[in-house]
């Protein structure tokens, strides 16, 4: 089989049936120095896979979808094999959906710009398995993920504010995390203009969306679990 094919099969392989608690941690402390034992290998097979890629062909890339993988199933850990095939099976089995699970996060991971945000996109991966979220709320929190800067990302999640002035939420919006509430500042102008009344008018904001008040719930929840470091926003980051 390609490349492709032995990556897709032995990811689904780790995600239906690898049990992961005893050596998902180890992965990633040993991933680095390249001191994978047999053990961890041979349990799990997407892990085994890549590492054999990377040593034939030397390619970095590889290597940083490795560490986005290894990241990623650490976060999952807590799951039963059984379970994760269940809850997976259902969706593959739906008729809702074209592509299978396990290649939809495959694709997912790939984009992720960093083994950190793959992190983040195993937490909400974590809390759909539990059936604390709906898969549709986790593909498209996935997708406000891949399209924010990360520390942007972990502010909105620090904060518990709902609204930003425009000027200051640009990224925000285009990712995803806020919307505008352009109808309802529309109409306002509307009211006053057919009452001919002379009064101030609001500001158009942007408001967290609802999808976003889902994501801040479910972090803040992984961070008091202690599945998530607690973020610190860096007050030497300029402004």
């Amino acid at each position: 089989m390609s490349n492709i094919k032995n990556i897709i099969t032995s990811f689904n392989a780790t995600l239906l049936d690898s049990k992961l608690s005893d050596v998902a941690e180890e992965v990633v402390e040993n991933i680095i120095d390249n001191n994978l034992t047999d053990s961890i290998v041979k349990d799990i097979p997407i892990i085994g896979t890549l590492v054999g890629i990377i040593q034939t062909t030397q390619n970095v890339s590889n290597y940083l979808f490795l560490r986005k993988i290894a990241t990623f199933i650490t976060k999952i850990k807590d799951i039963s094999p059984k379970t994760r095939r269940e809850i997976i099976d259902k969706v593959d089995n739906s008729g809702r959906y074209r592509e299978k699970v396990g290649i939809t996060l495959l694709s997912i991971i790939d984009k992720c710009d960093s083994s950190e945000k793959a992190e983040y996109i195993a937490v909400l991966f974590n809390a759909f398995l539990k059936k604390e979220i709906p898969y549709e709320c986790f593909m498209y929190g996935s997708y406000i993920i891949q399209r924010s800067y990360l520390d942007d990302f972990k502010d909105f999640i620090e904060s518990v504010d709902t609204w930003k002035m425009i000027e200051d939420s640009t990224d925000e919006i285009m990712s995803g995390l806020y919307q505008l509430n352009i109808s309802t500042t529309l109409m306002g102008y509307k009211n006053a203009i057919e009452s001919k009344q002379k009064k101030e008018l609001d500001y158009v904001v942007a408001e967290i969306s609802d999808i976003s008040i889902v994501l801040r719930k479910v972090f803040n929840k992984a961070k008091k679990k202690g599945i998530l470091w607690t973020y610190h926003k860096d007050i030497s980051r300029p402004s």
